[in-house]
């Protein structure tokens, strides 16, 4: 009786210490792979950035050059005819504001990533606008920013794309109004999908990508105390996101 009561209290040992090393392993594992998420998303943000940057800085140098080109012209008096001379300045003038477009909110993050979305756009033959963009300074991390302006549109790119409408867009507003930041996207979209029916499926090959694209958009509005509004309204949808900023 005593050796059978041994064996059953050793078994609970060994239970008890299996119960233990397996909840140690568990949670080791669910911090690593938050971990890994925390850097895929910090390295998403930075690729999208350092993209945006490198086109936003090769289409600066063009038209810089060509600045520099019509004022060496006019240095060396080699224009005689005033026709000419006045073409040459309107030109001159037109890459001038060429160049200041490019600057929407002084951020040059938020620029760079913006400046990169519309080069996508612009080789979909996707029309983009920008109605207004506003850009707290010194409210969100750069990551935070370019991860929530840079996947919003992302997915209403990919929605945009796949619409059969003949002008598809995008458009794109943000406000910074009494400490809220609000944004608004709005895309054209297949009539008959119904993305939130379907919990914002993709067509995506990477579905693991779009699905922690979501969580990083849904992480961030938490964090700031916001919300997150989606309206499918047929053949457009819209998602809607404000931030607490203070």
């Amino acid at each position: 009786m005593a050796i059978y009561t041994d064996a059953v209290l050793l078994m609970m040992i060994l239970l008890a210490v299996l119960t233990i090393v397996f909840v140690l392993v568990y949670r080791s594992h669910k911090k690593i792979v938050e971990e890994n998420q925390t850097m895929l998303k910090q390295w998403t943000a930075q690729d999208q950035y350092m993209e945006g940057l490198r086109s936003f800085s090769e289409e600066v140098r063009e038209m810089s050059s060509e600045v520099r080109k019509a004022a060496q012209v006019f240095e060396s008096d080699a224009v005689r005819d005033l026709s000419q001379q006045l073409h040459m300045e309107q030109a001159c003038l037109d890459s001038c504001n060429a160049l200041l477009s490019m600057v929407q909110s002084g951020n040059p993050v938020a620029d760079a990533l913006l400046f990169s979305k519309t080069a996508v756009c612009q080789n979909l033959n996707i029309r983009f606008e920008v109605s207004r963009f506003q850009i707290p300074e010194n409210k969100m991390t750069e990551i935070e920013l370019t991860s929530l302006i840079g996947n919003l549109l992302d997915n209403a790119i990919e929605a945009a794309h796949a619409a059969s409408d003949p002008h598809p867009f995008v458009t794109l507003h943000c406000d910074f109004r009494s400490g809220i930041l609000l944004i608004r996207v709005k895309n054209t979209k297949v009539s008959t999908a119904r993305p939130i029916e379907t919990n914002m499926q993709t067509t995506k090959l990477n579905k693991d990508y779009h699905g922690l694209g979501l969580h990083i958009l849904s992480s961030i509005v938490k964090k700031y105390d916001g919300t997150m509004k989606m309206t499918d309204q047929g053949d457009t949808f819209q998602t809607s996101v404000s931030l607490v900023l203070g």
